[in-house]
C-alpha cells in the first residue's frame, strides 16, 4: 500500500503544489498562532506576576514582624532599665527566688500527671507579677517599697505552691509504691 501511495504522489505532484489554500486560511491560522502566543505571553506574565507579589508580601510580613519584635525587645530593656533605677534591690531578689524556684519547676516538671489546673496556677502567679512590675513603674514616689513587698509575697506565694504540690506528688508517690509493694 506503501508503494502505491508514494507512486499516485510521484504521479500527482505538479497538482497538489498547484493548489494553494486561499489567503484567508492563512490569515486565520497566522491569527490564531499570534492569539496562542499572546496568550501563552500573557501565562508567563500572569506566572511572573504572582510570583513577584509573594516575594513582595513574604519582605513585608518579614519587616513587619521584626520591627515588632525588635520593638519588644527594646521595649523590654526599657523596663527593665526603668525598673533597675527605681528598685536596684529588685533584680537581686528576682534572682535569688530563681534560683529557689527553677530546680522545684524541674522537679515538678518530672511528674507527668500534674493537674493542669497547677500549671495554670504558676502562669497566673507570673502574670500578676508582670502586673506588679507595670505598677511599680507607675508609682507614687514612697510607695514603691509597697510595691516590692507585694512582688516578694508572690515570689513567696509561688515557691509555697511549688513546696505543697511537689510535697503531695511525694508522698502519692512513696504511698503508691507501699501498695504496690503490698499486693506482691
Amino acid at each position: 500500500m506503501k508503494d502505491n501511495l508514494e507512486e499516485f504522489i510521484s504521479q500527482n505532484r505538479e497538482a497538489f503544489d498547484a493548489e494553494n489554500p486561499p489567503l484567508k486560511a492563512w490569515y486565520q491560522i497566522e491569527k490564531s498562532l499570534d492569539k496562542e502566543a499572546k496568550k501563552g505571553r500573557r501565562v508567563q506574565l500572569w506566572k511572573a506576576t504572582r510570583m513577584a507579589a509573594a516575594v513582595v508580601l513574604l519582605l513585608v510580613l518579614g519587616g513587619i514582624i521584626g520591627s515588632i519584635l525588635t520593638k519588644q525587645s527594646n521595649g523590654n530593656e526599657l523596663v527593665a532599665e526603668q525598673l533597675e533605677e527605681i528598685a536596684p534591690e529588685l533584680s537581686d531578689m528576682e534572682f535569688y527566688y530563681r534560683q529557689q524556684l527553677n530546680p522545684k519547676l524541674q522537679q515538678l516538671a518530672a511528674y507527668e500527671n500534674v493537674a493542669p489546673q497547677i500549671m495554670q496556677d504558676l502562669e497566673e502567679n507570673d502574670l500578676f507579677i508582670q502586673e506588679l512590675k507595670q505598677e511599680l513603674l507607675k508609682a507614687p514616689k514612697g510607695t514603691e517599697e509597697i510595691v516590692l513587698n507585694n512582688i516578694i509575697k508572690t515570689y513567696q506565694i509561688k515557691l509555697g505552691i511549688l513546696e505543697r504540690v511537689l510535697e503531695y506528688l511525694e508522698a502519692s508517690k512513696i504511698q503508691n509504691i507501699n501498695q504496690n509493694e503490698v499486693e506482691i
